[in-house]
């Protein structure tokens, strides 16, 4: 009986702990340009001025993680160069007709919002740029 009950007080005691621990922070952009995840690529977004009130993560073929936010902003994390060159070429071949984009691209991710070249000091990585 003592057993149980110690037993039942302990894995109370770890599920209030682990309940009442904070979320984990978002890291920094390492070293190499890179983010860790997308939620860290937002939150060095918002952090540089970039709004962001309606977020939700989708799904982009070759990335590890999406997200956008009010609709107009995406952001993607990539496994590998080779799969986010693969987005960059679709996107600026997509909007040759629209007057070109302007691009975010780090290491192992890519940004795409209207105020790109004003982010680009905080958030890092390199402007592509297709327009005219």
């Amino acid at each position: 009986m003592r057993t149980a009950l110690a037993l039942t007080t302990a894995t109370l005691a770890v599920a209030l702990l682990t309940g009442c621990a904070p979320a984990s922070e978002p890291q920094p952009v390492a070293a190499d340009g890179s983010y860790a995840t997308v939620l860290d690529l937002r939150a060095a977004y918002e952090a540089a001025g970039g709004e962001c009130e309606e977020w939700f993560e989708h799904d982009v073929d070759g990335a590890l993680e999406a997200g956008d936010c009010d609709g107009d902003t995406t952001m993607q994390i990539f496994p590998d160069e080779a799969s986010r060159d693969a987005i960059v070429d679709n996107v600026l071949s997509g909007t040759s007709d629209i007057g070109g984009a302007v691009l975010l691209v780090g290491p192992n991710w890519i940004l795409n919002d209207a105020d790109a070249e004003a982010l680009q000091g905080a958030v890092g990585g390199e402007l592509v740029d297709s327009r005219p």
